[in-house]
C-alpha cells in the first residue's frame, strides 16, 4: 500500500524539524523525536488526531509506522492485540507472543475451560495448544480440560482430576476406585473402604475381610468369624449335631451325634457308646447306655454296670448291682437272693449246694451198708480193697 505524503521543513529554535503530511491518514507525523513541537507544528498542517498518533513509536518517511506500542499492531498501529499478555503481539500478524491468563489457541481467542482450578492471583492458566488446565481442575471436575464431572458416588462428589478416581472414598454402601461397586451385603452398616474391606464387623452369616464369604450351615445360627488370620472360620456358637468344631466342615464319626475338636465323641446315637461310638449297648435294657457304656438297666440274665456279667443259671432276672436274683427259672427267691425249690424247707440252701450234699449222703449210706454186709460174711477179718483188717481194727469197725 502506498501513501500520499507531503514533506514540510519548518525551522525551529532547535534546528529544522521535518514533518510529513499524510493525505491518506489526514495527519502530521514528525520524522524525528521532537515531542515538544509535535502538537504546535502539526497544527500548522491544519489537521491533528492525537489518538491515532499515540500508538506509533517509530514513524517512517514512507508513512508506515516502523514500531508500535506494546498491545497494538498494523501499518498504522491502529489494531489492538487481543487476549495477549504484557508481551504484546506481532506487529504484522497480531499473533500474541503469549496468551493472557484465561485464553489459549494460536491467536489466543479461545477461553480456558471454566472448570480449571484458579492459580495465584485468581487467574486461570491453560496450555496454549491443547487448553489443558495447568493447575488441575476445580473440585467435582476431572479430565485434561476438566470436561468431566466427578461421580456422585464419590464422597462429596470429589475426585482426582487426572483419572476421576474417588480419592476421598465413597458414599456409604459403595466401593472401588471409582465407587462403581457396591459393598458386600455382609458388611455391617453397609459401609466399606475403597478396597472393599468392610468398616467394622460382618453381619451374622458372613465372614472375611470384605464379609463376602458365607458361613457354613453347619454352624449354629450360621454365625462364624475369622480368627488369628486363619483361612477357615470358627463357628461362634459351635456346630450342629454330627459336625466337628471349630469350623464344622468335617463330620463326626458314624453314630456320633456330637464331637470335640479332636474328633472324640461327646454323645452317641441311641444304642451306641465308646470314644467314637463304635460299641453297641446290646445287653442294656432298651439298648440304652451312657457314652462310657454304663447301662440304665440290663436285659434278663445279665447284670453289672455295663450288663456284661451273666446272672446265676437259676435266675431269669437279677439285680444290676450285685447279681442277686429277682426272678428264677424254677422255684422261689431265697432270703439271700438265691433261687430255692418250692417243696423244700431248706430255704437258705441254694440250688447249687443241694445236689452235692445229696450225692455225698448217698455215698456215705452205701459205704455203711456195704461194710455191715462184709462183716457178716467174714468171721474174724474184714478184707477191704485187698487189704486185710485185723481183729483190732475189725472191732473198731
Amino acid at each position: 500500500m502506498t501513501h500520499n505524503v507531503t514533506q514540510f521543513n519548518i525551522p525551529g529554535s532547535l534546528g529544522n524539524v521535518r514533518f510529513l503530511y499524510n493525505e491518506d491518514w489526514k495527519r502530521c507525523v514528525a520524522t524525528e523525536r521532537m515531542t515538544l513541537y509535535n502538537e504546535i507544528l502539526c497544527t500548522l498542517c491544519g489537521i491533528w488526531n492525537a489518538d491515532d498518533r499515540d500508538h506509533c513509536i517509530e514513524p517512517s518517511e514512507s508513512g508506515f509506522c516502523g514500531y508500535c506500542e506494546t498491545g497494538w499492531y498494523g501499518d498504522d498501529c491502529n489494531d489492538q492485540c487481543l487476549n495477549c499478555n504484557t508481551g504484546g503481539c506481532n506487529q504484522t500478524t497480531g499473533i500474541c507472543q503469549q496468551c493472557a491468563p484465561g485464553y489459549y489457541s494460536a491467536n489466543c481467542s479461545i477461553p480456558c475451560p471454566l472448570q480449571c482450578r484458579e492459580s495465584y492471583g485468581n487467574v486461570i492458566l491453560c496450555d496454549r495448544e491443547s487448553g489443558r488446565c495447568s493447575e488441575g481442575c476445580k473440585p467435582t471436575w476431572w479430565g485434561s480440560t476438566c470436561e468431566n464431572r466427578c461421580s456422585n458416588s464419590c464422597r462429596n462428589s470429589i475426585c482426582l482430576y487426572r483419572d476421576g478416581s474417588c480419592h476421598l472414598g465413597c458414599e456409604d454402601g459403595l466401593t472401588g476406585k471409582y465407587c462403581n461397586k457396591t459393598c458386600s451385603i455382609g458388611c455391617g452398616n453397609s459401609t466399606c473402604y475403597p478396597n472393599g474391606a468392610c468398616v467394622g464387623h460382618c453381619n451374622i452369616g458372613y465372614y472375611g475381610q470384605s464379609c463376602d464369604r458365607i458361613c457354613s450351615d453347619k454352624c449354629i445360627a450360621r454365625d462364624c468369624v475369622l480368627k488369628n488370620n486363619t483361612e477357615l472360620p470358627v463357628c461362634t456358637e459351635g456346630c450342629v449335631g454330627g459336625w466337628q468344631p471349630p469350623s464344622c466342615d468335617v463330620s463326626c464319626k458314624a453314630n456320633c451325634t456330637a464331637c470335640n475338636v479332636s474328633g472324640a465323641c461327646l454323645s452317641c446315637e441311641w444304642g451306641y457308646w465308646g470314644i467314637y461310638c463304635e460299641s453297641q449297648c446290646s445287653r442294656c435294657l432298651n439298648n440304652s447306655c451312657s457314652i462310657d457304656g454304663n447301662c440304665t438297666g440290663c436285659r434278663d440274665e445279665w447284670y453289672g454296670s455295663q450288663c456284661s456279667r451273666a446272672c446265676p443259671k437259676q435266675c431269669s432276672r437279677c439285680r444290676q448291682n450285685g447279681g442277686a436274683c429277682i426272678t428264677c427259672h424254677e422255684g422261689d427267691v431265697g432270703d439271700q437272693g438265691q433261687c430255692v425249690s418250692a417243696s423244700t424247707s431248706w430255704r437258705t440252701v441254694t440250688c447249687a449246694t443241694v445236689i452235692p450234699i445229696l450225692v455225698v449222703a448217698a455215698v456215705v449210706v452205701f459205704v455203711v451198708v456195704f461194710l455191715k454186709y462184709r462183716r457178716k460174711k467174714t468171721a474174724g477179718h474184714v478184707v477191704l480193697d485187698n487189704t486185710t483188717i485185723g481183729p483190732e481194727l475189725h472191732s473198731e469197725l
